[in-house]
This record gives C-alpha cells, structure tokens and sequence, in this order.
C-alpha cells in the first residue's frame, strides 16, 4: 500500500496505531526505508509498529517505530495499548 494512502487512512479513521508486516521476500532495507518515510509523514501521537520476516535480521532501527520479532511481544503491546486507553484487558 503506497505510504500517502496509509496516511490518508489514518487521518480518515484517527487512528491510533499502524501495524505492517513484511514478509521475508521484502528486502529489510526497503523496509526500512518506508517506515522512515511514513514516521516522517504521521504525527508521533500515531504509532507505528512493524514486524515480519523481512524485520528479523534488520539491525537497522527506526526512531518511534517499534519493530516486533515475535508475536509474543507484539500480544504484550496490545495488551499495554489496551489498558493506556481504559479498554479491557481480557
């Protein structure tokens, strides 16, 4: 999805995060490099998390993106979103 259709999206349902998966047959430096373009482009009240094979072996990292290499941690994140908006936590 091209980065100016993702931020439209957001603008449209005020979101709060943004989550992507890159699959391994993504190359991790691309990856990166749209992340890096999409922080650029959304508000730092927007979150933006990301995950999937291409991000296992990235050691590159992204200011205020949070990169996921697993879905344990990623459940914790949501579980931690969940309750810093009062929502239950089930």
């Amino acid at each position: 999805m091209p980065i100016r259709e993702i931020v439209q999206a957001v603008q449209k349902h005020k979101m709060d995060v943004v989550v992507l998966s890159f699959s391994s047959s993504f190359a991790a430096n691309r990856a990166i490099d749209f992340l890096e373009e999409l922080r650029f482009r959304l508000p730092l009240s927007v979150q933006i998390w990301a995950g999937g094979g291409a991000m296992r072996n990235s050691r590159r990292q992204v200011e205020a993106v949070q990169i996921f290499h697993d879905l344990p941690s990623m459940r914790q994140a949501v579980l931690q979103w969940r309750r810093s908006k009062g929502i239950k936590v089930i």
